[in-house]
């Protein structure tokens, strides 16, 4: 008699959106291959002595999520992770599965919808958790709350802190399909109203989003890596 194969565990999908113009930063850096592909200087700019974009994936790992995408500008993922090697030096990329989204001028949408793609028929996954790679302050007990609510049963949650909701946001794989209907920059707001998206409270304060050289500066960050 053959034994069945056993089942590979589920987990949790880490999303890291990276994909923006940064525009409000001052666009894209003019030099560096990453920069060149339209890669905000923003994300390597240097904040507690790690890039902007690693501290994303700094509390992705540190929630013990194995599964990470990444998800920044471009049409060809390799090359993009070659490049994101080189410009994000000394950052470790082991286990990022870097995907591109050459229409990321259609909006924060496109790059959610390129961030998910074929989960909600992955049995393996059994939720995932929307990061921005811009924000600074995240911690990993605010991705385990949001986590733990939609595998209680919740479609979808995101966090509540005192200043009011923000990331990060998870969704259930069995609600990944209505993201389809996301367009523009609003991000999932509409599909998580429509949902009955959770909010689950946060102690502490909200994540800072670095949109301007002025947050920056305020964070006490460096314009680049060293």
């Amino acid at each position: 008699m053959t034994s069945a194969a056993p089942t590979p565990p589920t987990g949790a999908v880490a999303v890291v959106l990276a994909a923006g113009a940064g525009r409000r930063f001052g666009g894209p850096a003019a030099a560096g291959p990453l920069g060149a592909r339209g890669v905000a200087s923003k994300l390597t700019a240097v904040v507690d002595g790690r890039p902007l974009l690693a501290h994303a994936l700094d509390v992705a790992r540190a929630a013990g999520i194995e599964r990470v995408r990444l998800v920044v500008p471009g049409d060809d993922p390799d090359e993009a992770a070659a490049h994101l090697a080189e410009d994000l030096r000394g950052v470790p990329l082991d286990g990022v599965d870097v995907r591109t989204n050459p229409d990321r001028d259609r909006g924060m949408a496109s790059s959610l919808a390129v961030g998910v793609a074929g989960l909600a028929d992955d049995p393996t996954c059994d939720a995932v958790v929307v990061l921005l790679a811009d924000e600074v302050g995240l911690r990993p007990a605010a991705i385990d709350v949001v986590v733990a609510a939609v595998r209680a049963g919740a479609p979808a949650a995101r966090a509540r802190y005192p200043e009011g909701p923000g990331h990060p946001v998870a969704f259930a794989r069995e609600a990944l399909r209505h993201l389809g209907s996301v367009t523009g920059d609003v991000g999932a707001r509409a599909v998580l109203a429509d949902l009955g998206a959770v909010e689950v409270p946060v102690a502490g304060r909200r994540p800072v989003d670095v949109d301007t050289p002025d947050d920056l500066a305020a964070l006490g960050g460096t314009g680049a890596p060293t």
